[in-house]
């Protein structure tokens, strides 16, 4: 069974709340500023941790909106982890749970569409949100959690300074052009769409 950290979650939702606001704000219209709602380990042992959400009250355009707020958190928390438990808190504008730190399937990845180079078919994909490993597609969700190649990181990188700006030309002429890519993209876009965020 494959366990996240405080570390990886914190990632996660850092990208969420700055990159991804706006679907943020699709759930709730009084959502305004969801990048003030920030979230701090209370206690972290070998298989859960506690971990407090707070700034909800600078986040909405109404008091009363922020335990909508927080029902969008701990959605998110449940697509996360296995096993979520609200923790009663002192103070109305902070949100305090307890989680497991077993990971659900969309934790360390996100389901995605890509197209594979050689066939120039749609296949499949999961692409690693937070951690070492942050934007890469893989073949399996397991591999986004761990350190990356060593030898496969120099190697790409040798390659990267040896073609500068080929590769960057070379991919946006085939997204503006190849059918395939033109699908792929339409097909994530709907899965973003349906994911909330």
């Amino acid at each position: 069974m494959s366990y996240f950290t405080f570390e990886q979650l914190k990632q996660s939702w850092d990208k969420i709340r700055t990159n991804r606001g706006e679907d943020l704000k699709t759930q709730s219209t009084a959502l305004s500023n969801p990048e003030n709602i920030f979230i701090k380990r209370i206690k972290e042992d070998e298989t859960s941790m506690t971990v407090e959400f707070s700034g909800l009250e600078n986040a909405v355009e109404e008091d009363r909106a922020v335990p909508q707020v927080k029902r969008i958190i701990i959605g998110w928390l449940k697509k996360v982890s296995n096993n979520v438990r609200l923790i009663r808190s002192d103070l109305p504008a902070t949100l305090m749970v307890e989680i497991s730190k077993d990971m659900k399937l969309g934790e360390a990845s996100i389901s995605v569409f890509k197209r594979d180079p050689k066939t120039n078919k749609s296949k499949r994909s999961y692409k690693c949100i937070g951690g070492k490993k942050n934007g890469r597609k893989v073949a399996d969700p397991n591999n986004c959690i761990g350190v990356p190649d060593f030898n496969k990181k120099m190697k790409f990188a040798q390659t990267k300074r040896a073609k500068v700006g080929q590769t960057a030309i070379s991919r946006k002429k085939t997204s503006l052009t190849n059918i395939m890519s033109k699908r792929v993209r339409k097909a994530n876009q709907r899965l973003k769409k349906a994911r909330g965020f």
